[in-house]
């Protein structure tokens, strides 16, 4: 009976609770939503791709785009582009209305910018992005379009020379160039000409009058007066790119000394010898040359090997009298004889069957280390170049000549005592070494040119050859090849 009589109760609790919930639903108040503004602007340059600001600030948006949903009002829109000068303007947007905005920055003076080209010599031709302009140095090129620009100068006797650029809006940008003059001296490197390398070994001409060299790192370089060509390890089969010899043989097939084997060119045939698949001793090749009954030598740092058709012949210690396996260098001369420069004993001779042996305490050569070593085909003339405190601290090094079985060794003049190459051609002698280039004629007379003397970039010179029109070539151990133009 106590339960059915609080029943009553229990509802009419139910319905002040359910009634409260209802009424606070009904009488809650929510915030009124903003409203939606409808004005609407599209914005367009020339050029596209400009930074878009609204009042100050980066939208992120770049033109062509648009800015919506834009409350009527008046707006400063502010353009921005690399190199050109803020475009700032206002514009009102009204509301349920599309507003469109174009802006051509070229049509403004001020958005362009000007080069001021200077050389030394003056009066060189401009040249502005490949195209002559009419002008010469001194000169200001006018409303240029901002952005990088290529300059040229050209003048008579003078190597062209170019740089870039960079013009900004409403500037000035200044240039100048010393123009290299090339009436007498011309220079290639690897930032001026196709040369892919500045240290350089070997020089020689092929009877088509081709230029090859060796460098150090690239390899084999071709340049036939026009274009470069490499031949390394990634273009060709040739063993290492470090080049320490060249000489032509017969006149067509060019056999490549390197520091890991041997390599012969024969037009576009290639073969390449080294200790694992011939007798040759050592992989570092040193030195090469043709004897007078066609035979080719090879002196290594561990023997020499004389090669005839497919017979090929080790001369070293155990066999010959060689006193040394290293071989230092190589040179034919027109009685047969092959020159032999022999590692700290001083040179031999052998002629097929005899040896001879020229030292320091035989003939008072001025060392025993040969560095350097040729002979005149026509003089018969040996020429030798000795490193200076090898191995005994009194060697003097220097050059010692041989004729009639005579040496003369007092070159007191020389620049250095270091001899890098020694190249006869006819009636002159060229002596290279690391302070300078000598030049030896038929008269007695010698010439040293330097970087004091003359234009070349370098002392150490690694070969010096002329060519067929009197023009002589020199290469440098670390500033490329030089070309001094006949007088």
């Amino acid at each position: 009976m106590r339960i059915l009589k609080t029943l009553p109760a229990m509802f009419c609790l139910l319905a002040v609770i359910t009634l409260s919930f209802s009424c606070d639903k009904d009488v809650s108040v929510s915030p009124p939503d903003p409203p939606v503004h409808t004005g609407y602007l599209f914005i367009n340059s020339n050029p596209p791709g400009t930074s878009i600001y609204l009042n100050g600030k980066n939208t992120g948006r770049h033109t062509p785009d648009s800015l919506s949903w834009m409350e009527g009002a008046e707006y400063r829109i502010t353009l921005k582009y690399p190199l050109y000068m803020d475009t700032t303007f206002s514009v009102s947007i009204e509301e349920d209305k599309k507003k469109e905005v174009f802006i051509d920055y070229y049509s403004n003076p001020l958005m362009y910018g000007k080069i001021s080209c200077e050389t030394t010599p003056d009066n060189a031709i401009i040249f502005l992005d490949g195209l002559n302009t009419g002008k010469l140095t001194p000169a200001t090129l006018e409303g240029l379009i901002p952005g990088t620009h290529r300059i040229k100068y050209r003048k008579t006797g003078c190597r062209d020379d170019s740089l870039q650029a960079v013009v900004e809006s409403n500037k000035v940008k200044y240039t100048y160039v010393q123009l290299i003059d090339t009436t007498e001296w011309v220079t290639y490197n690897s930032k001026n000409s196709g040369l892919p390398v500045d240290r350089l070994t070997q020089l020689l001409f092929d009877k088509n009058e081709v230029m090859w060299l060796g460098t150090l790192g690239e390899g084999v370089v071709r340049y036939d007066g026009l274009s470069w060509k490499s031949f390394n390890t990634t273009t060709s089969p040739i063993p290492n790119n470090y080049v320490t010899v060249l000489t032509f043989v017969n006149q067509t097939n060019l056999w490549i000394g390197t520091k890991d084997g041997l390599a012969v060119m024969s037009g576009n045939s290639w073969s390449v010898y080294k200790k694992e698949n011939s007798i040759l001793p050592d992989n570092y090749i040193t030195s090469i040359c043709q004897d007078k009954s066609g035979a080719v030598w090879v002196g290594t740092m561990q023997g020499l090997v004389r090669i005839q058709g497919s017979n090929w012949q080790l001369f070293n210690k155990s066999n010959s009298p060689l006193a040394s396996n290293l071989i230092q260098g190589l040179a034919a001369s027109p009685d047969g004889r092959v020159w032999i420069g022999v590692g700290l004993f001083g040179l031999m001779t052998f002629d097929g069957t005899k040896w001879n042996s020229h030292t320091k305490e035989k003939y008072g050569l001025p060392g025993h280390d040969i560095t350097a070593l040729a002979v005149g085909q026509t003089s018969g003339q040996v020429w030798a170049g000795f490193s200076r405190n090898i191995p005994q601290g009194e060697d003097e090094g220097g050059l010692a000549v041989q004729e009639n079985n005579s040496w003369r060794t007092n070159y007191t003049a020389l620049p250095s005592r270091y001899i890098t190459n020694i190249i006869i051609q006819n009636d002159v002698v060229w002596v290279c070494t690391d302070r300078g280039l000598l030049k030896f004629s038929d008269t007695g007379h010698w010439a040293v040119w330097n970087t004091g003397s003359t234009k070349l970039p370098s002392n150490y010179i690694t070969c010096a050859r002329e060519d067929s029109r009197g023009n002589v070539w020199i290469t440098t151990a670390n500033s490329g090849l030089v070309k001094r133009k006949r007088n």
